[in-house]
């Protein structure tokens, strides 16, 4: 298992397969109003293009995470 798999299996125990935005400030150790400044100074593009935040799916209105997306996104971001 290599670390985007460990860390997507631990997402998944503790929050679940999908998050909302609450959730995925406490899986990445952010404050959910940050996130919301980032959709709020950013467009859902830029957010995407500069990798501020893990990729995600528009529901409607609403952006939903993967355990999947956020692992990949943590092992990109994240310096050892």
């Amino acid at each position: 298992m290599n670390d985007r798999q460990l860390i997507c299996e631990m997402l998944v125990n503790r929050y679940g397969m999908s998050f909302d935005i609450a959730t995925l400030a406490k899986a990445i150790g952010v404050s959910k109003s940050k996130c919301d400044q980032f959709f709020m100074k950013f467009s859902d593009e830029q957010v995407i293009k500069n990798n501020i935040l893990p990729r995600f799916k528009k529901i409607g209105r609403r952006r939903i995470w993967t355990a999947m997306s956020v692992a990949s996104w943590l092992c990109e971001t994240e310096k050892a």
